[in-house]
């Protein structure tokens, strides 16, 4: 379940954060309401891609 995840999620965005990965590079998505699952991932990759490759329009 996504809520299983949280907090491996968290404590990878906090050690990134303390070893000076910038912030404005960081994304955190945590979503309660879906599984960890490929239906959730689908809904969510076109935003994933665009933010992976820095894609702005």
């Amino acid at each position: 379940m996504e809520k299983d995840t949280i907090p491996y999620v968290d404590l990878v965005y906090n050690k990134m954060s303390e070893n000076s990965f910038p912030k404005d590079k960081l994304n955190k998505l945590i979503d309660t309401a879906k599984d960890h699952n490929e239906a959730a991932w689908s809904e969510y990759f076109p935003q994933a891609y665009k933010w992976l490759v820095g894609f702005t329009a």
